[in-house]
């Protein structure tokens, strides 16, 4: 039996966790800890592309007392985690896409929804040669598309949105106005993907036509966008350099890019907000201007070992 303590206590305790199924256990101590844990509780939902997955997210969602504490959402297809051959197998089945693409349609039921993250591939394929399963490229895409179609119902409330581990193939679905639209209204943007496989093809279109002239010139001038993250498990130095010359995004501070030399120095100027930049190769700060990026990371990880 926990004794009795004041709130400001259980608050405390409350504060020092920070795993969302401890927090939904310490509710179940007292009706103090209920009304103190739930909000973090369930600050974040999740959903994954099995049945166990879309099961609990929709339960979630037809809870109306715990959505409204729902600030993120984070989708996380199963080959980002660990699961078993079967569990693979059976994600990347028809239903299944129909069973996910269904609960996804309903993300913006929630009420005061601020983020949005997939993940679509584990952080030990990002860098290892992998051939993705047509069933995974296709789920990627139903996920991008069903995001495109609800797009309108989440613009000016969505502030933060993550794609990361994307497999790089290129798709015209980047290019829909409802997409780009609510790219344009976003606070922070990440994209990330995967190395690029067998096909080169494919990877050179989706930077140099997806990134570049879908959402980078789609996203201007966005003027409440703050920071701007695009990130490839290539090396740097093999991706074609981004043009910057033209775009302008007004409010950003920082900006995170693989390879964007093309009218570097005028983006700096157009940019007086802009704070920090890396693509790579180089780093900047408006405190010691450019740099090596490599040596900077050298740096940092040898301060850490210290």
């Amino acid at each position: 039996m926990l004794p009795h303590l004041p709130v400001e206590i259980y608050g405390l305790i409350v504060d020092e966790v920070s795993c969302g199924r401890a927090l939904r256990q310490i509710r179940l101590v007292n009706s103090t800890l209920c009304a103190l844990a739930t909000p973090s509780a369930f600050r974040c939902a999740f959903i994954t592309n099995t049945a166990a997955g879309v099961q609990k997210f929709t339960q979630l969602l037809d809870c109306d007392y715990l959505a409204c504490y729902v600030r993120e959402v984070v989708y996380e297809d199963v080959h980002a985690r660990p699961a078993s051959e079967q569990e693979i197998g059976n994600a990347y089945n028809y239903d299944m896409r129909f069973q996910l693409t269904e609960a996804l349609k309903q993300i913006g039921a929630f009420p005061n929804l601020r983020a949005l993250t997939f993940v679509f591939t584990s952080e030990r394929d990002l860098y290892s040669v992998w051939v993705p399963s047509p069933g995974h490229i296709l789920t990627q895409f139903c996920a991008i598309a069903t995001l495109n179609s609800i797009a309108d119902a989440l613009t000016g409330r969505l502030h933060h949105l993550a794609l990361d581990g994307l497999i790089p193939h290129y798709h015209v679905i980047y290019s829909h106005p409802p997409l780009l639209t609510l790219l344009a209204s976003l606070r922070t943007l990440r994209i990330s993907t995967a190395a690029a496989q067998a096909d080169l093809s494919q990877w050179s279109d989706f930077w140099l036509h997806n990134v570049q002239d879908d959402i980078m010139r789609g996203l201007a001038p966005a003027p409440a966008l703050t920071r701007l993250v695009l990130r490839s498990a290539n090396p740097a130095h093999d991706h074609p350099a981004l043009e910057v010359d033209e775009l302008a995004f007004l409010a950003l501070e920082e900006l995170a890019v693989p390879h964007m030399v093309v009218g570097s120095d005028e983006f700096v100027e157009r940019h007086p907000r802009l704070q920090k930049w890396n693509d790579g190769l180089r780093a900047w700060s408006r405190e010691a201007g450019w740099h090596d990026a490599r040596a900077s990371r050298g740096r940092a990880l040898q301060a850490s070992r210290t």
